[in-house]
């Protein structure tokens, strides 16, 4: 695929959304400062280090949240960005990461690291660009030509990838910040430079859809810890009310208009669909209400 570097950066909420379903990628202005991901890559520095020059090694949930980067990650800033894309948002992945330096095809796609692929399946009744499903991305490493940038096809999911398809290509300084739709074909190109590429990495959907990451262990840390426990937003966000049904409340079709959910084989009776849609309408006027709060008070 030819390769087309992006850069430019989408500031009102009704584009941002407009650009996850028509290119699956937003660019963003850093949620936080320099001396702040300074601080970050010292601190997370040693845990890369004991893990070897690997092909990609993690730092998961619970050694953010030790390394104390999950309370400082939860800024207001990021917490209204993540509500104005899904309101309702919950937790599917939290972690940093890093790709090994001096790839090669062969060692970058292969059996167990696929190429282009999608990360999610589509929904029934749902357009399959809709954003549903995204990440946020941070880099904490410089990445240049051939530093292994986040690659993204700005087409829609539905059509067949070809070799003449042109994609999207994120380089950058460290702090270079943006969104993506994890149902368009994206991957990590190949790491050319001896540099490791560092990435700090949300991934959120809505709370209705089905979760099964949410479930984990891994995430069992943070949801015992006073953080949490004493922050109605996190709490919420990490599952506290977790409904786990396709079915949804209210879903958008593919002209984008909100519609009432239709019976699916197989799923909850109509008493138990009823009492979980007004217990999640409860629940995102509460948090809402929440998010606003803390909002107005910063």
């Amino acid at each position: 695929m030819e390769k087309t570097v992006i850069q430019e950066k989408i500031r009102t909420n009704a584009a941002l959304l407009n650009s996850l379903r028509e290119k699956g990628i937003v660019i963003l202005d850093c949620p936080f400062d320099d001396a702040t991901l300074t601080r970050w890559n010292m601190i997370l520095d040693p845990e890369f280090t004991k893990q070897g020059d690997i092909h990609r090694s993690y730092v998961s949930p619970p050694d953010l949240l030790r390394l104390g980067i999950f309370d400082e990650y939860w800024s207001p800033k990021m917490r209204s960005l993540v509500q104005s894309i899904i309101p309702d948002a919950v937790i599917e992945t939290f972690d940093c990461y890093e790709n090994k330096g001096g790839q090669s095809e062969e060692d970058m796609y292969d059996e167990v690291n696929s190429e282009w692929h999608r990360d999610i399946h589509d929904l029934p009744g749902v357009a399959s660009r809709e954003p549903m499903y995204c990440s946020i991305f941070i880099y904490l490493s410089d990445v240049k030509e051939d530093s292994g940038g986040f690659e993204i096809r700005p087409l829609d999911p539905d059509i067949a990838i070809k070799d003449s398809d042109k994609a999207l290509n994120v380089q950058g300084n460290i702090g270079t910040t943006f969104l993506w739709n994890r149902s368009f074909y994206h991957r990590s190109s190949m790491n050319k430079r001896p540099e490791r590429r560092r990435v700090l990495k949300l991934s959120v959907q809505h709370n209705y859809l089905e979760n099964s990451a949410l479930k984990a262990a891994m995430f069992d840390p943070l949801r015992e810890s006073e953080t949490v426990k004493n922050d109605s937003y996190l709490t919420f966000l990490l599952g506290g009310s977790h409904i786990s049904t396709h079915n949804g409340y209210l879903m958008p079709d593919e002209d984008g208009h909100m519609v009432a959910p239709k019976e699916l084989p197989n799923t909850n009776t109509s008493a138990q669909l009823g009492k979980g849609r007004e217990l999640y309408r409860r629940t995102r006027r509460f948090i809402k209400r929440k998010i606003l709060g803390k909002a107005a008070k910063n």
